[in-house]
């Protein structure tokens, strides 16, 4: 039998399969539906994929090089994770001196490191994170101690 010849019955083999499947998907036929599937599975593994691997047409993907991301990051983004991340110690919301109303209050929290910050609001319900990436400390890597 020709290559061309094999590959047609392949072809059908699969088609068949593939048709099999189908009517046990329709009929609801689980046992038969996973036992056809490993069947097509196994015949595009022997055949198709196998010729596939043979003339080259399966490439295996470059193994990614450890540290590119950090080497392909943008500057603001390396400038964002050299600030090391620091615990909040303590959330208090206070009101603002020069506020000319009672009802407006800011959101203040206290990082280990002895920094205050200002987070934006959060959404209604989520839990505030634990740890906070310090604006004054390791810019630039350096680390300042507290």
């Amino acid at each position: 039998m020709s290559a061309q010849g094999a590959t047609y019955t392949v072809l059908n083999v699969l088609g068949y399969l593939h048709a099999q499947e189908r009517a046990a998907e329709r009929e609801h036929d689980r046992i038969r539906l996973f036992s056809l599937r490993a069947a097509w599975a196994v015949v595009w593994t022997a055949y198709v994929w196998r010729d596939m691997a043979i003339n080259g047409l399966l490439k295996k993907p470059p193994l990614p090089v450890p540290g590119a991301e950090e080497r392909n990051a943008k500057p603001w983004y390396r400038e964002l994770h050299a600030r090391p991340l620091r615990r909040v110690v303590k959330r208090e919301s206070v009101r603002p001196e020069d506020s000319r109303y009672d009802w407006v209050t800011v959101n203040k929290e206290t990082l280990s490191c002895g920094h205050v910050i200002y987070p934006p609001e959060e959404w209604f319900g989520k839990t505030p994170p634990r740890r906070r990436r310090c604006p004054e400390c390791g810019v630039l890597g350096a680390e300042k101690t507290a």
